[in-house]
């Protein structure tokens, strides 16, 4: 549980940093747009290489993205441009990670030591050994689902800013968005080849609950824009969309999954 909430704390403060980031540079000239983010790359490649690499695969690529879509003559759903942005996102965060693997394990170790020296010189019985204990006991939890599901987090943190970015940027707040249903795919496929085959690959089975997670998601999103479109309350609507995709997630999933393939159930008319 608590793992869950400093997630979603994370999720929200990105998700917060990326949308002021937007509006502060949506109607400055494209050269501005290129030396701004060149401008912040090099700070961070001086200062935190690590962050400089998140900044990259979560951050910049999410904006440039969001404005690419913004700005075709050919529109694509809403709900397509928030998964074909999160993948591409996942992709290249991967590719950074990979690059960054020796610096990310040796920031990691030394948070550890430091936490673990930090006990060593603490009375047992006092509040600050429990304290830093329970923060250690946090950390190594946190550590072994990451590692467990590295492919699904990335992911996961990846579509619910792209989500949250749509949703504070968006000009009509009550519109319910499209998604193809063609994106189930990607969990009908691995799903076949892990139950038909002798194949067992831990990463099938992270791409297919990315799969899975793309529909529950899209499922939530309609329950806020329909709760926000006749009760007007869009932080109430918000947080039990997000109850309903943490708690019942199987709800969310078939709501998504159905409106996917049948959209004339709530759209009358097709929006984009």
């Amino acid at each position: 549980m608590l793992n869950e909430i400093m997630e979603l704390m994370f999720i929200m403060i990105f998700c917060m940093l990326i949308i002021a980031k937007i509006r502060l540079v949506k109607n400055v000239s494209f050269l501005k747009k290129v030396i701004i983010n060149i401008g912040i790359l090099l700070v961070m490649a001086i200062t935190n290489p690590i962050l400089m690499a998140l900044y990259l695969g979560l951050f910049l690529v999410t904006e440039v993205l969001y404005f690419i879509f913004e700005n075709l003559s050919y529109k694509i759903k809403k709900g397509d441009r928030i998964v074909i942005s999160s993948i591409v996102s996942t992709i290249i965060t991967v590719i950074l990670m990979v690059f960054f693997k020796e610096m990310i394990n040796e920031y990691i170790n030394s948070a550890m030591l430091e936490v673990k020296t930090i006990i060593e010189k603490l009375n047992p019985s006092s509040q600050e050994y429990l304290y830093y204990k329970s923060v250690q006991q946090n950390m190594v939890q946190s550590l072994k689902i990451l590692r467990k599901h590295w492919l699904v987090n990335i992911f996961s943190t990846s579509i619910l800013c792209t989500f949250g970015i749509y949703i504070a940027l968006e000009k009509k707040k009550d519109e319910i968005w499209e998604l193809s249903f063609e994106w189930l795919l990607i969990y009908i496929i691995p799903f076949f080849i892990l139950n038909l085959t002798s194949i067992n690959n831990h990463y099938l089975e992270e791409i297919s609950e990315i799969g899975l997670g793309i529909f529950s998601l899209y499922g939530a999103a309609i329950v806020f824009n329909l709760l926000n479109k006749y009760s007007k309350m869009k932080y109430v609507s918000a947080i039990l969309a997000i109850y309903i995709l943490l708690y019942s997630n199987l709800t969310a999933l078939v709501i998504g999954v159905c409106i996917s393939f049948m959209p004339e159930l709530l759209i009358k008319k097709k929006k984009i």
